[in-house]
Order: structure tokens, then C-alpha cells, then sequence
């Protein structure tokens, strides 16, 4: 998993001082319900990160069902 941390680090790393301030304003919105999971998630990864690190920023927790396939907990 190394790999795709590196590369969420280089999408994050060449964020401008407004940039970064959105970025936590999605966070902090979505988390109050201010905005819904698919519009939080296409302005995440509008910055150059990919699905999965999207939704582990925000909060998003990734599920393994009993037959190894993915689900992602929608809140």
C-alpha cells in the first residue's frame, strides 16, 4: 500500500495555502452534513487523489464482506 500513500503525499504536497483550506472545508462540511458523500467525494478527488485515500479523508470506512468483495459503509 505504499505506493498509493506516496502518491496521495504528491497530490497533496504541491497544495497552495487556498487549495489546502478547501480541502479541509470539504472535509469539515461533509462532515456535518453539509454536503452529500458523492459531491464531498468528486471535489476530494478533484485534487489528484484517488478513490479509495478520498474516502479515508473523509471518513469513509471501507467494509470486507464474508466474500472478500469490498463495500464501502454508506452513512
Amino acid at each position: 500500500m505504499q505506493p498509493v500513500q506516496q502518491e496521495t503525499n504528491d497530490a497533496l504536497r504541491g497544495l497552495s495555502a487556498s487549495e489546502n483550506a478547501d480541502l479541509y472545508r470539504i472535509v469539515r462540511d461533509y462532515s456535518k452534513g453539509k454536503l452529500n458523500e458523492h459531491l464531498a467525494l468528486a471535489r476530494v478527488k478533484a485534487y489528484g487523489i484517488n478513490d479509495e485515500q478520498a474516502k479515508k479523508i473523509l471518513g469513509i470506512e471501507i467494509k470486507l464482506s464474508e466474500d472478500k468483495t469490498w463495500l464501502w459503509d454508506y452513512r
